[in-house]
């Protein structure tokens, strides 16, 4: 790449920096411009509009986060961000990028429905760079021809539900994935079998066994594992179709994976969040914190997380991302009598990318490069983010993070930056904060801070 000499000005110099590189870690210095990374190397002599001794401080590519519902309205109700909101809370948690799932549109309706009014909000309103998943809702004649016609516009990914309104499997899932594969897309799925789901529930609602503590037996992790056997025979019968599995939360639906993978089965991706890692099905036990952790799929054993961390040390899980979906602590309460009725979803899109260096780096469980790796590159080069985002090297977007790996940090339900007045990990020790955040978007070249201010406790 072009250099400038040392008479011009760069926009952002940062100097001294522990520099997360593809190539490796790297000491020395970045230059930016017009939004885009100029020059890496061990001393960089020049003028630059803002020049940032970083001290020796680790600085990373800008998170990407392929799994978030900023914006999602489902029977419960609006969740409690909206995109100005959520990216505000992404942001602050260096996630610069995030990729929304979006919400079914009404029965009947064109897949453009939906998806047009999700791009037409985000453009307004969010702070950060997103994508979108197209989200389908029925399979018919017309569905390949809208994959090609989104994909025209950027759309490369697809959601399908295999349980839910909408659920889609059986003939209808393989013959998706046959029109998935034909387009050029990759189909994210929500694995979970609808009729096992129901025959749990029913059980457990004729035993009178209906508040949140029973969340989690209502969708028992055989669900999973069963969903992600179908997904997967339908995919290698459409030639290996590329199929991506979103929230992985079990060891049984890991072993699907790992089986299909062992057996040659090509084109299959997953991804993990940070509560199946961290959190397990203990916290159903405790009547406030089983409102709180009313997510689908739920959290499971710690058999389970340790399992996915290994997994995610192997590079068996491709991504590490969150599943973002906020709703307040008085629309959890709303409901609080009857699991059926609680709003599913947590936040966890600002919480995300300390968690995985505090618990997975700073303890020993990945490399930094993994984390580098599930946080920012996979999900870019998976999501046709590739050659702009996931990685500090010389022509990618100046998404930047700065982080302190030593620095005592907590998240604390106070202190957060979206429309969550609560956070899973509220309270938990870690090791390490984010100091600050510069973005592309931000007026290509003008540095903005993660919404507004740096982490604090």
């Amino acid at each position: 790449m072009e250099t400038k000499t040392a008479d011009e000005k760069y926009d952002l110099l940062i100097r001294n920096a522990r520099l997360a590189c593809p190539q490796g870690e790297l000491q020395g210095d970045l230059a930016a411009a017009d939004g885009r990374i100029v020059r890496i190397a061990p001393r960089i002599e020049a003028k630059a509009d803002e020049v940032v001794d970083a001290g020796g401080l680790l600085l990373l590519p800008g998170g990407v986060d392929a799994h978030t519902h900023l914006d999602l309205t489902v029977a419960a109700g609006h969740v409690c961000d909206g995109w100005q909101k959520g990216s505000a809370a992404a942001l602050a948690g260096g996630t610069t990028t995030v990729i929304e799932h979006i919400g079914f549109g009404p029965a009947g309706c064109s897949p453009d429905q939906p998806l047009s009014a999700a791009f037409a909000a985000a453009e307004a309103e969010c702070g950060c760079d997103f994508r979108i998943h197209g989200v389908l809702q029925q399979v018919d004649a017309e569905t390949e021809s809208w994959l090609l016609r989104a994909k025209a516009r950027g759309v490369v990914s697809w959601k399908a539900y295999m349980t839910y309104d909408f659920a889609i499997h059986g003939v209808a899932l393989r013959r998706l994935c046959r029109m998935s594969k034909a387009a050029g897309v990759l189909l994210c799925v929500h694995c979970e079998d609808d009729a096992m789901l129901a025959a749990a529930r029913q059980a457990l609602v004729a035993a009178g066994k209906i508040s949140p503590r029973y969340h989690a037996a209502a969708r028992p992790a055989a669900c999973e594992a069963a969903a992600i056997r179908e997904l997967l025979a339908a995919a290698r019968a459409a030639g290996d179709a590329p199929v991506y599995i979103v929230h992985l939360s079990s060891a049984a639906g890991l072993a699907e994976i790992r089986a299909a993978r062992q057996a040659g089965q090509q084109n299959v991706y997953c991804e993990t969040c940070p509560q199946y890692l961290l959190l397990d099905e203990t916290r159903y036990l405790d009547p406030e914190q089983a409102l709180r952790c009313t997510m689908s799929p739920p959290l499971r054993s710690r058999a389970d997380a340790d399992a996915l961390w290994q997994a995610l040390a192997d590079g068996e899980i491709d991504v590490v991302a969150t599943d973002h979906c906020a709703f307040s602590l008085a629309q959890k309460h709303a409901h609080s009598e009857d699991f059926r009725l609680v709003p599913n979803g947590a936040p966890g899109v600002e919480e995300r990318m300390t968690l995985l260096l505090s618990a997975g780096v700073a303890c020993g469980r990945i490399s930094l490069a993994r984390a580098v790796e599930v946080l920012a590159a996979n999900p870019a080069r998976l999501f046709g983010l590739a050659g702009r985002k996931g990685a500090l090297q010389e022509g990618y977007d100046a998404d930047l993070v700065l982080f302190d790996p030593t620095a005592p940090f907590a998240f604390l339900d106070q202190n957060l930056h979206g429309g969550a007045d609560y956070t899973l990990y509220h309270g938990m020790p870690l090791t390490g904060c984010i100091r600050r955040v510069w973005t592309a978007r931000a007026a290509r070249g003008r540095r903005q801070e993660a919404g507004g201010r740096p982490q604090t406790q």
